[in-house]
């Protein structure tokens, strides 16, 4: 048998896309394991270290190959990743935001994400606000995505309403650059 541990973690993630958050319960886990819910606890104490350990699967797929030569293309990069690796989990944004940053991935990705924004020029007091922007782009960008119905928008869509026929919609990977893009201008103030 391949390391216990992990394959509770994909368990849960299994059951995490096939009944969400709600249903994500240690008897779900169990079940789809063919186990008893007790014995997981020989693995994780409880509900929270099994969110620690979710979230931290998440991150693992998001280190960018790029490395921190160049700041901007890094943090674009992680951003891509991560929004990637969380739509392939439901309620993942859930998970994340449950769970704070204190896993050994998850801390080396916000020390990096620090020494991008200091390098892009942002000060040090500031970093915080910086990296709590971008993290609150990824995660209510992908909170959007998964839970708006935009066929529910043809009828009476706001934005033909006020631009007209001139509007021309972009795809949800043109509309998220666009907004990291942003917020790298408005980092400017932060400098």
């Amino acid at each position: 048998m391949a390391n216990s541990k992990d394959m509770i973690i994909e368990a849960a993630i299994a059951v995490l896309n096939d009944k969400g958050i709600d249903g994500l319960t240690m008897r779900a886990i169990a079940d789809k394991l063919g186990i008893k819910a007790a014995s997981l606890y020989n693995h994780f104490k409880d509900k929270q270290s099994l969110y620690d350990a979710i979230a931290e699967r998440i991150c693992n797929n998001t280190k960018p190959s790029c490395g921190l030569v160049d700041p901007k293309r890094y943090l674009i990069e992680q951003a891509e990743l991560f929004r990637r690796e969380l739509l392939k989990v439901q309620d993942s944004v859930k998970i994340i935001t449950a769970s704070p940053p204190l896993t050994p991935t998850r801390i080396e990705l916000v020390k990096n994400d620090l020494l991008c924004f200091i390098n892009l020029g942002v000060k040090k007091e500031n970093c915080i606000i910086a990296a709590r922007l971008f993290y609150n782009h990824i995660l209510s960008f992908v909170s959007d995505e998964t839970t708006m119905v935009s066929e529910r928008w043809d009828d009476a869509n706001p934005f033909i309403a006020v631009f007209g026929e001139d509007y021309k919609p972009l795809s949800n990977d043109e509309q998220f650059i666009r907004g990291l893009e942003t917020l790298f201008a408005g980092y400017k103030i932060l400098e």
